[in-house]
């Protein structure tokens, strides 16, 4: 893993015409699954190192159709629950015909199982000048995932009543391991970053940054990079129990240390995401979570 990432910044929403699924059972605290196993490997620090199969169960990766049956990664995300799957804004792809999702994938080459979209809802006030920001989107399904299992889970998206104490952050992906060779990688790869407070953030990229919008990490000699755009940014809870996704990979300084990477701050945009996710519910007057809390 050496980041931004995926160069297609329309400001578009493309909506696909489809059927609306009805939701399925709300999620509940109980039911979160993004615990960590304490009889597996424990976190340790990386640079950019593969790590277990489906250690993080949510992680997809975007795939772009280049010719029939030939599929190409583009983006990571994360699985919100059974049709939902979070994402950066600047992944959007216009041709949802040949965007397709691959969930509980290690290997991309040999795992997971694929699903084709249904619709790309890119943040509405998504925009890159001056730099990105509401990079985030919501990616449906065309059909929805049948069951949760050991290597398929939903993530847990840190809430705003949940304060991270831990500078060790967490962020994993697909992404390019080489500039200079323009390398990729079939196993997903995973680095351990230090949180960066925000003013020494928006200092070093010349007081651009929003608070609202953006949270930063930064690693020793490794960074994400394109491919990794659109992946979770993870912390522990104060229990060691549970990993949050408190960010999702935005952009950064052509795939180097040199300056913080930037994330979009996930907790300013639950709102949003509970109200799209809801809007698609037919959940027949009962109360829906949008993903497990």
């Amino acid at each position: 893993m050496t980041m931004l990432l995926n160069n297609n910044y329309s400001s578009f929403i493309f909506v696909f015409a489809t059927l609306l699924y009805s939701c399925s059972a709300a999620f509940n605290q109980s039911d979160c699954n993004c615990r960590i196993n304490p009889a597996e490997d424990t976190f340790k620090i990386v640079n950019g190192t593969e790590f277990y199969p489906h250690k993080y169960p949510w992680l997809v990766s975007l795939q772009i159709e280049r010719s029939a049956g030939d599929y190409a990664h583009n983006c990571g995300g994360s699985i919100l629950n059974d049709q939902w799957i979070v994402t950066a804004g600047h992944c959007f792809f216009a041709n949802l015909t040949r965007l397709s999702v691959l969930v509980g994938a290690h290997d991309l080459a040999t795992s997971g199982r694929r699903y084709k979209v249904a619709q790309f809802i890119q943040h509405p006030d998504y925009n890159t000048s001056p730099v990105v920001r509401n990079d985030i989107a919501l990616i449906q399904l065309a059909e929805p995932i049948p069951s949760f299992s050991r290597n398929v889970q939903p993530a847990c998206l840190i809430s705003r009543n949940i304060y991270f104490t831990s500078n060790d952050l967490y962020v994993a992906g697909w992404g390019v391991t080489d500039t200079e060779e323009n390398e990729t990688t079939e196993r997903p790869l995973e680095l351990q970053m230090d949180h960066v407070n925000f003013l020494s953030c928006t200092i070093s990229w010349f007081g651009l940054l929003s608070y609202r919008a953006h949270i930063c990490a930064r690693a020793n000699r490794a960074s994400p990079c394109f491919g990794d755009s659109g992946g979770p940014l993870m912390v522990e809870s104060q229990e060691r129990i549970k990993l949050y996704v408190i960010g999702l990979v935005s952009f950064g300084n052509a795939c180097t240390d040199e300056m913080p990477t930037v994330f979009t701050r996930v907790t300013s945009y639950l709102n949003w995401i509970e109200s799209i996710v809801k809007s698609y519910c037919k959940a027949d007057g009962q109360d829906i979570n949008a993903y497990p809390r």
